[in-house]
């Protein structure tokens, strides 16, 4: 699965979800990294999120799809 990731352009530690649209309290951008409800962040994941808090985007942990689509409406207002 790493080889077809890589091959679709796949950076490791990048979030699953970025949505470059302005946030409704002015955050630039969005990513969320989707989770099982046991798993956890690899240190690349930690990294990127750490960079998207630098430069005053949101970053979130999804553990489900309706827990990522509130994320989305709260992002959006």
């Amino acid at each position: 699965m790493g080889a077809v990731n890589k091959a679709k352009g796949v950076v490791s530690g990048v979030a699953d979800y970025v949505c470059l649209v302005r946030g409704s309290r002015g955050e630039p951008f969005l990513c969320i990294e989707f989770k099982t409800e046991k798993g956890g962040q690899t240190e690349r994941q930690k990294e990127f999120q750490q960079r998207v808090l630098e430069q005053g985007g949101v970053y979130q942990v999804a553990r489900s799809v309706e827990q990522a689509k509130e994320i989305w409406k709260e992002y959006l207002g």
